[in-house]
């Protein structure tokens, strides 16, 4: 597709193809790869004046950051990141991709406790598979709103790699995110980096 796209000089499509392989390079753990593409879909979205193209590098670029364990950077990402979502009238996408951004954040930090409440406020109205939940779950395993794919299991001792009753593991969940998509008027987004969980997209499959 690249390679097509050069051929015929169509940049956007260009841009696609480019953003399209962070997904490959994050699945190899290739981080620098992933940083490159990026650099170059950043440019090619400039170049081309696409407001809600230049978010999706922005909001990736966070979710990078993220992974990388540079969170005081990542936090100011996201914060610029949703602010150029909303001026690109992707205002519901660019506020729950970044609320969900800066809750890996705050979990990261140890400080996940500081948003329980809105958490714990959320929870009765989200699907019951919704990525969130597994924040509220990892604070209280008991909060009124999870379903039982959430509820805290009874076991005789640790399984490996997380306590009885952790729901999934710190690795998977920083560093686990794989490409998925969402789109708008026809458009097809792929967003990289920080994105729903495993289960989460098996569930959408099912």
């Amino acid at each position: 597709m690249q390679v097509a796209a050069v051929g015929i000089g169509d940049e956007l499509a260009l841009f696609h193809a480019t953003f399209h392989q962070t997904g490959p390079a994050l699945e190899l753990g290739d981080v620098t790869a992933v940083a490159g593409l990026l650099d170059r879909a950043d440019s090619l979205a400039r170049r081309l004046a696409q407001p809600h193209l230049i978010w999706l590098v922005s909001f990736s670029r966070a979710g990078l950051a993220i992974m990388l364990g540079d969170l005081d950077d990542a936090e100011e990402q996201v914060q610029a990141a949703v602010a150029l979502g909303v001026a690109a009238d992707r205002r519901m996408e660019a506020r729950a991709f970044g609320a969900e951004q800066i809750t890996e954040i705050r979990r990261l930090q140890g400080r996940l406790g500081e948003l329980g409440e809105g958490l714990r406020r959320a929870a009765p109205h989200l699907d019951p598979v919704h990525a969130t939940l597994r924040y509220l779950a990892e604070l209280d395993p008991n909060a009124p709103g999870l379903g039982r794919r959430y509820r805290p299991r009874s076991v005789s001792r640790a399984p490996p790699g997380g306590a009885p009753g952790q729901v999934g593991g710190d690795a998977g969940r920083a560093a686990g995110r794989t490409t998925g998509t969402t789109g708008k008027a026809g458009d097809q987004m792929t967003t990289t980096v920080h994105q729903w969980p495993a289960d989460y997209r098996a569930a959408r499959r099912a």
